[in-house]
């Protein structure tokens, strides 16, 4: 990686827009996107929080991003507060009970999908079953489950076990 001076992005721009015949607008374009991609990787959050974070703060500072996290979340804000309205109005709906009633498996195998993609990787390693993460798993799901642990507490426990199991 290189790291140029202003001197020398201005001939390799004018190399690639003269000789090469690349568009300067898709050199910008491509600078943006390179920009964002490095600030989404750099920032925890969705990529769109951290662009509209970066691109409000360059343009108006903290007001304007401010504003433009505002702008990326309004539309679900808007979504979710419509159909809790919705939800509360149609509560006793017969078709709403049995729209959720159907869609609660869906939801569950969503969830056991997900579980197996993440065993994949820390209970599975290459194929093998790794028996430490095993235990690490089934101990948080027994104090979850029978003793009713709280999450945080789950986590806490399952990383101070992963420190000493897992090397």
């Amino acid at each position: 990686m290189f790291i140029l001076t202003a001197n020398q992005m201005k001939t390799a721009d004018g190399y690639a827009i003269h000789t090469l015949g690349i568009p300067g607008a898709t050199l910008m374009g491509r600078a943006a996107q390179g920009i964002a991609e490095t600030i989404a990787e750099m920032t925890p959050g969705p990529m769109g929080m951290n662009c509209a974070t970066f691109a409000g703060m360059r343009v108006a500072g903290i007001p304007g991003a401010l504003m433009a996290n505002l702008g990326v979340l309004a539309p679900t804000l808007t979504l979710t507060l419509v159909a809790a309205a919705c939800f509360e109005r149609f509560r006793k709906s017969r078709g709403l009970t049995n729209i959720l009633y159907g869609v609660r498996p869906v939801c569950m195998g969503l969830i056991f999908a997900v579980m197996l993609t993440l065993l994949d990787g820390t209970v599975f390693q290459a194929g093998a079953l790794h028996w430490q993460s095993l235990v690490i798993a089934a101990v948080g799901a027994v104090l979850m489950f029978k003793w009713n642990w709280s999450v945080p507490k789950v986590i806490a426990l399952s990383a101070a076990l992963g420190l000493v199991l897992v090397r």
